[in-house]
């Protein structure tokens, strides 16, 4: 098993707890909240196995856990389904659950654990997928990154947005600090 610092059991737990807040402050039902919930749970469980497609094998993951757990299928498959493969790095949600979970999935970019956060990926990925960056390169990436992002819901870009305005504005002044004149 790969060493996971960043798809660790903290970001699951943050997302769950990022999903439940943003359900009730966009007023889904207890339904769809636990819908919500419990694809977050799984949402990167495939990660340690295939990080390229990890949310396909995430999908497995949920689809035996559902075997097992949920005889009388109280939930609905499909749906659980689309919630995980809306957090895949490309995807466009197509529906409130699935903006949710993605604002979830994202949600510290706009949080004071940004940088902590970012640096455990960094980490990750030198280890796991051999991507290596230096310090201008990492900046540049994250800026790009947080440029191109955007909130889903009216509750992440109030919550969320502010802070990743600011956090967005310290990794250009980093960047400026290090970059050589020309």
């Amino acid at each position: 098993m790969n060493f996971l610092s960043y798809h660790s059991f903290f970001h699951t737990s943050s997302v769950v707890n990022s999903s439940i807040k943003l359900c009730e402050g966009e007023g889904l039902n207890s339904s769809q909240t636990s819908h919500i919930t419990l694809a977050a749970w799984f949402h990167d469980h495939g990660f340690a196995d295939e990080p390229k497609d990890h949310e396909r094998v995430s999908c497995d993951y949920l689809r035996a856990f559902l075997k097992k757990e949920d005889q009388k299928q109280c939930f609905d498959r499909e749906v659980l389904f689309s919630l995980i493969m809306a957090t895949e790095l490309n995807a466009q949600p197509e529906n409130k659950m699935e903006e949710i979970i993605r604002d979830a999935d994202l949600h510290y970019i706009g949080s004071n654990d940004f940088f902590r956060q970012a640096d455990l990926l960094r980490q990750e990925w030198s280890k796991i997928m051999n991507k290596h960056f230096d310090e201008i390169g990492w900046l540049e990436n994250n800026i790009r990154f947080l440029t191109l992002h955007q909130y889903y819901t009216e509750t992440a870009r109030r919550w969320y947005q502010p802070l990743k305005q600011k956090n967005l504005e310290k990794l250009q002044q980093q960047l400026e600090a290090i970059r050589p004149l020309d």
